[in-house]
């Protein structure tokens, strides 16, 4: 289920994002899955355990257990994680071009091809929290408003969607402060941001209180070198944010938002849209691109 709401910059009155009810959808549908699980652990032979260890045997046990409680396929990826299957998926083997690397772990700020009439750009992961955050904060992510200037700076000609992976600054799920991974998808016509969309995997109810968009359009708009006020303007007067809240990810679910960004930038380039993008689909693409 897709649900989506709007912010235009001019409204004074942001309307309120609708709340996904994915997590009790995801609590009935993993509790024969659960079951059946429970069953497989106690079918586990004695020499398995043996073999492994009492202890690596019980922690084998609780981590199964626990990813079929949340529908998890792995654990947490990090932000370096992220980049390094971005960098295998968007590679230059498959003549993706790649930008000069300013964050420190050698991979690009950014990889670019252009597709019939259009260029993608997909980022490493990025934050959105002001450069007057920690270190710590950060997580070792690109600022948003420079990764989105370069682009600007680096293809001042023709139509551009940069899609770039945004670490939120979110500790409202208890997932810690580099709490949530999302794509933020920015339309750019001749050098000017024209619109964005924030896509979330989960459903809103986090973000109902977080509110992502805000946050990144306040980003935006507030950079010397890139808002509307700033020396350079390229964002357009009629630039305006929306959020995607896909659904595919449940909300006690917090280990595979990173593959579900990955999956979904994948999805835009090959396919322009997530109209038919769907959590077997996503799932099925962890599996096959080893995000584990």
């Amino acid at each position: 289920m897709k649900i989506e709401s709007k912010l235009d910059m001019s409204s004074s009155n942001p309307a309120l994002n609708t709340v996904s009810n994915n997590g009790l959808d995801l609590y009935f549908e993993t509790i024969s899955a659960f079951d059946s699980e429970v069953l497989s652990l106690n079918e586990i032979s004695k020499k398995e355990s043996d073999s492994k260890g009492i202890t690596a045997y019980l922690v084998d046990m609780i981590i199964r257990i626990a990813q079929t409680l949340t529908g998890s396929y792995g654990s947490k990826m990090s932000s370096h994680q992220m980049n390094m299957a971005l960098d295998r998926i968007f590679s230059q083997a498959d003549d993706w071009k790649c930008s000069e690397s300013r964050n420190g772990n050698g991979l690009p700020d950014f990889r670019s091809k252009s597709l019939e009439n259009t260029r993608y750009v997909v980022s490493s992961s990025c934050h959105d929290l002001p450069e007057s955050g920690s270190v710590f904060q950060r997580g070792g992510s690109l600022s948003v408003p420079k990764v989105l200037l370069d682009i600007c700076n680096a293809y001042p000609v023709g139509d551009v969607r940069a899609l770039l992976p945004v670490a939120q600054g979110n500790d409202l799920g208890c997932f810690g402060p580099r709490g949530h991974f999302t794509l933020f998808d920015v339309k750019i016509e001749n050098g000017k941001i024209i619109s964005a969309e924030l896509i979330d995997s989960k459903g809103g109810l986090i973000d109902h209180f977080y509110n992502g968009k805000e946050k990144l359009k306040d980003l935006i708009l507030g950079s010397d070198g890139l808002g509307c006020n700033g020396l350079e303007g390229k964002v357009a007067k009629e630039f305006s944010v929306v959020t995607t809240y896909l659904g595919h990810q449940g909300l006690l679910n917090g280990n595979d938002c990173g593959r579900h960004v990955v999956y979904a930038a994948d999805t835009i380039v090959e396919k322009d849209s997530l109209k038919n993008a769907s959590s077997n689909e996503a799932r099925q693409f962890f599996k096959d691109n080893a995000l584990v």
